[in-house]
């Protein structure tokens, strides 16, 4: 199904300016906040990152993959808005971390110790030492910042809330349907039939398409509101010069939303 979607990656750029013109602000705060005021950023700009992507791919009528990232992008949000709310910021910062390293470890683990000899072989010794050293103590570094089990995402360990509790708090059950529990049968491979048509071509019906178009609709209205809430996490003046950068550029937002919304009642 052709879609006439617009480009987004004037937005794009113009996000990241305005993304940059803040951290400017931001890392000028005192030398003990930079990793935490930095860690905002790297949730924002990977979250604008992915909507340029689903752009792209929809201003190329390309709709495969489009709703496994938007779980991901409802992921991003979660954990922008529990962060952003925390009033221990250096809990998540890590959890985030020690999370990072037990899963990085604990996969290598799994490649050296499987069951293929041959692959196994490729490893020395002191290599497998060292790998088992590395995922004991990894593991025991989440377990001894939590008491939740060490399977959870990182941001659940560090807000005590699983990603329903945390969408319960924020959104209501068609967001966390529509951008989340949907969004798992096609990551996992639950949707098959409606991912492809007969010749083999990528094809989805419309009822879908609605969903993702939709879905974009509001990862832009997280986005602006993510923006404007940094400004203000940040203390902008309303009469400074980046506010007024930050009101254009909300307007801009606006106006790319109008031409998705055609989009979508065209479809």
């Amino acid at each position: 199904m052709d879609i006439k979607f617009p480009s987004y990656r004037s937005l794009f750029e113009e996000t990241k300016i305005q993304l940059n013109s803040l951290m400017e602000i931001a890392l000028d705060d005192l030398e003990i906040e930079k990793d935490k005021n930095k860690f905002i950023f790297l949730l924002v700009g990977n979250i604008n990152l992915k909507i340029n992507t689903i752009c792209f791919l929809l201003e190329n009528n390309i709709v495969d993959s489009i709703i496994g990232l938007q779980r991901i992008i409802f992921e991003l949000q979660i954990a922008f808005q529990s962060y952003c709310s925390s009033n221990n910021k250096e809990n998540f910062l890590e959890l985030y971390w020690k999370k990072r390293d037990f899963e990085t470890t604990i996969k290598w683990d799994r490649v050296i110790n499987g069951s293929h000899e041959a692959i196994g072989s490729l490893f020395s010794e002191e290599g497998r030492r060292i790998i088992d050293y590395l995922k004991h103590k990894s593991k025991k570094n989440v377990k001894d910042s939590t008491s939740s089990r060490i399977t959870q995402v990182w941001y659940e360990l560090a807000s005590g809330k699983t990603t329903k509790d945390l969408s319960d708090e924020y959104f209501d059950e068609i967001v966390y349907f529509s951008n989340y529990d949907e969004p798992s049968n096609w990551i996992h491979p639950q949707r098959l039939e409606e991912n492809m048509g007969i010749d083999f071509n990528s094809d989805i019906n419309k009822n879908y398409l609605q969903l993702i178009v939709g879905n974009v609709r509001r990862e832009l209205e997280w986005l602006a509101n993510d923006v404007a809430d940094i400004a203000s996490y940040f203390n902008i003046n309303k009469d400074s010069e980046i506010s007024t950068q930050l009101y254009n550029y909300g307007e801009k937002l606006s106006e790319y939303d109008l031409k998705i919304r055609k989009a979508y009642l065209a479809i």
